[in-house]
């Protein structure tokens, strides 16, 4: 009512002229300590926390915390063979509460970024020979990223004009971990024959990623304000998991095993005391190991569009590119020009590989339209006079149980007083033509050192992208306006859907694939 808010008084100095304004505004923007603790009751009361809760307002004390240790063992076997064995741990633990001057959380409502990494490194150095020399490196390297969160529950979001409330389990932190296991093997054979120091050689990896990032792990209900949050009068409500029948559990996290081998020959020959060239060629194949889920439904939908839409053709959930040798020679040279090696010129090209970042394709593991489920409903009613919210009201109490609660799925989905649908909304693919990132370049440099200590320097570098990851929305068509996606209206299959993009079956919101590149098409 009227009693709940007051007209505030605020000063606005434009040019050096104040001028006096006023506002509305609901009494509770200052926050006092008796309407969080009215909040806090009620929460705790209607929607039933998990285990461990423990909630509270007031001034907040973020703890950081950061642990490195180091650990190095050396053995002289022989003389011919050292052996060194080097472990590192690393521990960080960032809290992530940032309240503002518009924006609260409760003190437990935000959330902290834990990371753990451990690191192993054995390496085996020895003289074959007085020409050869061996160089043999096998490590491993775990590393294990999350988001902790200190109790399970619904997100109460309510924004305002002048301030936005949290409560709850932070909505992007419930199910969030990223996890990585990468093996290597490497062994470099060093031969000198004359003028020329010769580099035989293989880099092996092996990649283990979990991804786990969804979202209103423990439902979210979206308020209009803190008289609506006291009514039950809920605008939004949100929840994601995924689908037992499966996955075995609402949480669920995709695994994508890969692999990157490589294989490598390279000459370093001196014909002169001033003149050094380098020269060589490496082939990598990388490649994914396992496919994500086959989604037969968009496959068959997406066959239609082999002649008029060749990309959404090319996008099929379930398969991967195939493994492809990619090549990559180099050059490269150092000239003393002067006989007093005061003056040099330096240069090379070469077309390079690297890593491939096969984290960034791990997204097509999680967002296949298949494992992950989501329910989303507005409490107003839809095109067809029916309102939603309403709906999940009255089943809740004909069996007897509450629609707000912190556990969605044995409460809403169970009971059925929701129906979920695939999260289709995002779906992420590769195209099958897949090519992988290499970049050529080219540089050049020159270097003048005088008495004195002064040196003048000069470099030069030139890159041309060949292959490159690119994304591509192909559930947006653009007709010299590009328009954005509307959630709601694909949900409400209103007529928005098929002028503001291509609805894909009713279930696309976002299709992002990962097409082939051609040859000088940089992102």
């Amino acid at each position: 009512g009227a009693e709940d808010f007051k007209d505030v008084n605020f000063p606005v100095i434009v040019n050096g002229v104040t001028t006096n304004l006023s506002r509305s505004e609901f009494v509770g923007s200052r926050f006092n300590p008796a309407m969080a603790d009215a909040i806090l009751r009620h929460y705790e009361s209607t929607y039933a926390p998990g285990e461990g809760y423990a909630e509270s307002h007031g001034q907040h004390q973020k703890n950081d915390l950061n642990i490195n240790a180091l650990l190095r063992l050396d053995w002289n076997i022989n003389t011919d063979n050292k052996l060194m064995f080097r472990y590192q741990f690393a521990h960080g633990n960032s809290d992530k509460y940032g309240s503002s001057h518009n924006t609260y959380y409760f003190n437990n409502s935000s959330y902290n970024m834990v990371d753990y990494t451990n690191s192993f490194v054995l390496e085996l150095n020895s003289r074959l020979s007085e020409m050869v020399t061996n160089e043999a490196r096998a490590t491993a390297v775990f590393v294990r990223d999350h988001r902790d969160y200190p109790y399970q529950g619904a997100n109460i979001y309510i924004p305002n004009d002048t301030y936005t409330i949290n409560l709850g389990t932070e909505y992007s932190s419930g199910q969030n971990a990223m996890h990585s296991d990468t093996y290597t093997f490497t062994d470099n054979v060093s031969i000198l024959a004359g003028k020329h120091n010769i580099t035989l050689g293989t880099h092996n990896e092996l990649f283990r990623f979990y991804n786990i990032y969804r979202q209103y792990a423990f439902g979210e209900y979206k308020y209009n304000s803190v008289a609506d949050y006291f009514a039950g009068n809920v605008n939004e409500f949100y929840y994601n998991y995924a689908d037992p029948e499966i996955t075995g559990s609402p949480v669920w996290g995709a695994t994508t095993w890969a692999a990157q081998f490589g294989l490598y020959a390279q000459d370093e020959w001196k014909p002169t005391r001033d003149f050094t060239l380098t020269y060589g060629i490496r082939a990598d194949m990388p490649m994914l190991l396992n496919k994500p889920t086959e989604n037969a439904g968009f496959n068959a939908y997406a066959e239609t569009f082999k002649d008029t839409f060749p990309e959404l053709y090319n996008a099929r959930v379930g398969e991967i590119p195939a493994p492809a040798i990619l090549l990559s020679p180099r050059v490269g040279f150092r000239w003393y020009v002067d006989d007093e090696h005061t003056a040099v010129l330096r240069g090379g090209a070469g077309l390079f590989t690297g890593r491939v970042p096969f984290v960034w394709l791990s997204n097509a593991y999680n967002n296949n339209g298949m494992e992950a489920k989501s329910v989303y409903i507005q409490n107003k009613k839809n095109k067809d006079g029916v309102n939603p919210w309403e709906e999940v009201l009255a089943a809740a109490e004909a069996k007897g149980v509450s629609a707000f609660t912190s556990n969605p799925y044995d409460v809403l989905i169970k009971n059925g007083l929701v129906q979920a649908q695939n999260s289709g909304m995002t779906i992420n693919t590769m195209n099958r033509k897949f090519k992988y990132p290499q970049v050529f370049r080219v540089n050049l440099g020159f270097d003048k050192t005088w008495d004195g200590g002064w040196t003048f320097t000069f470099d030069g570098l030139f890159s041309k992208t060949l292959n490159n990851i690119f994304f591509q929305n192909l559930a947006i068509t653009s007709e010299n306006v590009l328009y954005p996606v509307s959630h709601r209206s694909l949900l409400q299959r209103d007529e928005q859907c098929i002028f503001y993009h291509r609805c894909l079956g009713q279930h696309q919101q976002g299709l992002h694939l990962l097409p082939e590149r051609q040859a000088g098409e940089v992102v």
